[in-house]
């Protein structure tokens, strides 16, 4: 990396000769480790895609999660630009460690308490992202607007600009949308992270839940759930601290399948028809 860019990144949380160490796992942003000459190390994050805002988006999303003190968020140290127009947001660098059974507990009891965190209305004070895909949040004030309006509309419109969702799978959506309704229409708006994946979530410390990479909004928990358990399901553990019991996640299970065509369709438009299968797989199951 040019040694002006880093320079002025380091000026602006005041750490002069500054290393950078480069991470893995992200496909959105360049990740690094910059170690600081006070001996203090940071996580910073760079853009060099098209996606104005996103830094601050993002940070909105921490500002939010921060209301609920049982689950930890990293801090941030800085966010801005370089003089080339190239956003950057500063992060304090966390160390992970394996999730432990007690950790898996208490990931699910705070999770709980960030759900029973609660709004007036569906959706955000403003838009951002998933992924690298706009999320947009329009406030609604019930919950089958928001899921299908809100939420699987606007997914499924990207996916059939792109070509990804033929004309012939569109009448199976109609009827799911209309079968669905009864799943959701008493739930009430709590603030959930949005992205909640394995990535999303790790152990800092002892045993301590620590989340980051927020797509916010009040919204359903299921959403919540539906993500943790897309690519695998969390252990008995989380549901024991999330519930006090597993008695719930069968009653759930059918609720959570249903909002995953979310994320499904997340990754059909940022990955290809290899989604597409699951996607129409749901549609059929509860049209």
């Amino acid at each position: 990396m040019n040694p002006g860019f880093i320079r002025e990144i380091t000026e602006s949380i005041g750490e002069s000769n500054a290393k950078l160490f480069p991470l893995t796992g992200g496909d959105i942003n360049e990740a690094f480790r910059l170690e600081g000459q006070s001996g203090r190390s940071y996580f910073l994050k760079v853009n060099r895609n098209d996606l104005p805002g996103i830094f601050e988006k993002e940070k909105a999303g921490l500002d939010e999660l921060r209301k609920c003190p049982s689950l930890k968020t990293p801090d941030v140290i800085s966010l801005g630009k370089t003089s080339i127009d190239i956003p950057f947001l500063i992060l304090e660098y966390l160390d992970f460690s394996y999730k432990s059974e007690e950790y898996w507990g208490r990931f699910g009891e705070g999770l709980s308490k960030l759900h029973q965190i609660k709004d007036s209305s569906f959706g955000f004070k403003e838009d951002n992202f998933i992924g690298s895909l706009p999320q947009l949040n329009h406030r609604y004030s019930n919950a089958n607007d928001f899921v299908i309006s809100g939420r699987f509309e606007p997914m499924l419109k990207l996916a059939v600009d792109k070509g990804l969702f033929r004309e012939e799978y569109q009448e199976d959506f109609k009827v799911f949308c209309h079968n669905i309704q009864d799943y959701f229409k008493e739930e009430m708006p709590s603030l959930i992270h949005g992205d909640l994946w394995s990535g999303n979530h790790a152990c800092v410390g002892n045993d301590e839940p620590c989340i980051f990479d927020p797509a916010v909004c009040y919204g359903l928990p299921g959403f919540d759930f539906a993500m943790l358990r897309l690519f695998g399901k969390p252990p008995a553990q989380f549901y024991e601290g999330y519930f006090g019991s597993t008695a719930k996640v069968k009653e759930l299970e059918n609720a959570w399948e249903i909002l995953s065509l979310y994320y499904l369709l997340v990754h059909l438009v940022l990955f290809g028809r290899s989604y597409l299968a699951p996607v129409v797989g749901i549609l059929k199951k509860y049209r």
